[in-house]
């Protein structure tokens, strides 16, 4: 009898610590899941920030190409511009030259 006892004692013994080992897995798995949850928000969170970035950052390249655009339409203004002033130079310089020759003319 006493062998018997000591026999179903250890069983239950044995029992008692493979349904702590279970209570401390469940616990882990859903510690585990619960990590895994927010692995996900903060995946997604960054995502989401993410995009905003590269929105903002189309937009602010959008804004710099449109300001080039009106950079390089002023630049062609100012060469058409001095352009002019060359040619109009040189016709000033060749009014000069027939002028001259017409006082020594004289």
């Amino acid at each position: 009898r006493e062998k018997y006892f000591l026999q179903e004692q250890s069983h239950l013994l044995y029992q008692i610590q493979i349904l702590k080992s279970n209570v401390g897995n469940n616990q882990l798995n859903e510690l585990f899941e619960e990590q895994q949850k927010e692995i996900i928000h903060l995946r997604n969170k960054i995502q989401r920030l993410t995009v905003n970035q590269n929105e903002d950052l189309l937009e602010e390249i959008q804004l710099l190409h449109n300001t080039l655009k009106v950079i390089k339409l002023e630049v062609e203004t100012e060469e058409n511009r001095l352009q002019k002033i060359t040619e109009l130079e040189a016709k000033i310089n060749s009014f000069k030259d027939v002028e001259s020759k017409i006082n020594s003319l004289q």
